[in-house]
């Protein structure tokens, strides 16, 4: 199989679930020895992908020289892929060559739900665009394929392909935490709920906030990432200034030791194409707090302290004081860890593999 892989997400997103995604699929194709891989990224803007010997190699295809702003949109050039293979891209571009078999990965639907303006044209343009070019598309949860027939009620579903992500094996339990020995010692003896990520509208960061307010005094709301404060949720937060702690910038290590001096991960989020996060926070032993809407059952599997209540404030209060019962919490705790079991990249890598190979037998 000849496979042509388009790293343009890297130039996209420095960290992310869509890339860690992409560095996953990546590094599994590189193994095979049934696959002639290679990629397509602009490299001269600089190389991103982590598998710098690639180039040396010349596994790497340098795409147009055009600025990012310009070259993020446009289709692969004909002569850059060979007949007869598979090019699949990691964010919604094409080859021209009429020979080849496109493939895409939809995530969400994020932008046509809660963008306004052109940001949301513009995306919704290309997405539409690829989508149509695809000879196959694979959807990260089931969730977000219902969505895409929403939206593109024609297509053919023999073509679409749900394939669940994972979460990396980095996150995991530690034995022993010394909190006093990190850079989150101020949290020591603190009742920790967590919200990890962007705080953006439909990532319900406010409603967080108003649980926290809800809890009893003990309880302490740590904000990862995300950006800075906004003037708006300093407004928010004021209310309770001496029970949250904002740490801005964390490494894949550092946030592992976030979920484990974490009473329970909050992710009020309203919708979600997959959400790693869930997996990792599980991985690492973190009762996970979320609500049963998008495609968040669908990875929360039957842990079994899923809030029903569409942004139900009360209801979250009440799943997290649950888990003051030791007992009750260490049912979570190892049902979470069961349940992420379920999850693991070498699975994404070979279905994907699979549907390649589908594709090729069926349309080529």
């Amino acid at each position: 199989m000849n496979l042509y892989l388009d790293n343009i997400i890297f130039y996209l997103q420095n960290f992310g679930g869509i890339s860690a995604y992409w560095d996953q699929i990546a590094v599994n194709f590189i193994s095979r020895s049934d696959v002639n891989i290679k990629f397509i990224e602009p490299l001269h803007l600089g190389a991103k992908f982590k598998e710098r010997s690639l180039i040396q190699r010349g596994l790497i295809i340098d795409d147009r020289k055009l600025p990012l702003s310009l070259v993020r949109y446009f289709p692969i050039n004909k002569i850059n892929v060979l007949d007869n293979s598979i090019f699949h891209s990691s964010y919604f571009r094409y080859s021209t060559n009429k020979k080849v078999k496109n493939v895409i990965t939809v995530y969400d639907f994020t932008y046509e739900y809660y963008m306004r303006g052109l940001a949301k044209r513009v995306h919704h343009w290309q997405k539409s665009l690829a989508i149509r070019k695809a000879a196959g598309i694979i959807c990260i949860s089931e969730n977000t394929k219902k969505d895409l027939l929403h939206f593109y009620p024609d297509l053919d579903e023999k073509n679409i392909k749900v394939i669940y992500l994972s979460a990396d094996k980095s996150f995991k339990k530690i034995e022993n935490l010394d909190i006093a020995t990190t850079r989150f010692k101020d949290l020591n003896g603190k009742k920790v709920v967590s919200f990890v990520g962007k705080r953006t509208e439909y990532k319900n960061f406010k409603m967080a906030t108003e649980v926290i307010k809800k809890l009893p005094a003990d309880y302490h709301l740590l904000i990862v990432g995300g950006g800075d404060i906004t003037n708006k949720e300093k407004a928010t937060l004021a209310s309770f200034e001496r029970r949250y702690t904002h740490m801005p910038d964390v490494n894949s290590e550092e946030l592992n030791i976030v979920y484990n001096l974490s009473f329970c991960y909050l992710y009020p989020s309203e919708y979600e194409g997959f959400g790693i996060p869930i997996l990792e926070a599980m991985q690492a032993g973190c009762p996970v707090i979320c609500q049963n809407v998008s495609s968040i059952p669908e990875v929360y599997g039957e842990v079994g302290n899923i809030v029903n209540g569409f942004n139900d404030v009360e209801e979250f209060c009440a799943n997290i004081i649950k888990l003051e019962s030791t007992d009750f919490r260490m049912g979570i705790i190892k049902r979470g860890t069961d349940n992420a079991s379920r999850f693991n990249w070498n699975k994404t890598g070979k279905e994907t593999f699979d549907f390649y190979n589908f594709l090729s037998g069926n349309i080529l």
